[in-house]
């Protein structure tokens, strides 16, 4: 969300689906390896893409212990595990 670029792209690697506009980062990235976050997807939905171009959201990054540390607190309060879409790391 804080690295991607609000264009048409592809929503799928096999470039099959008509493109959306969307922040993106390229529908040709592959994570490394041992990205273990579980949302693997290149890009922000269409409609909430939308919105932060419109500057009604906005992305933030934080730090991994941060994130883990806060979805900790929202579990205990709200009763469910958010999922988590930790930050990419670019060399």
């Amino acid at each position: 969300m804080t690295r991607g670029v609000y264009r048409y792209d592809d929503p799928d690697t096999g470039r099959v689906l008509p493109q959306l506009k969307m922040y993106t980062i390229g529908a040709d990235f592959v994570p490394p390896p041992i990205y273990a976050g579980g949302l693997r997807y290149h890009a922000v939905a269409p409609t909430l893409s939308y919105l932060m171009s419109k500057g009604y959201v906005e992305g933030r990054d934080y730090d991994q212990e941060t994130v883990f540390r806060m979805a900790q607190i929202f579990a205990q309060v709200e009763g469910y595990v958010p999922a988590l879409r930790l930050p990419i790391h670019y060399p």
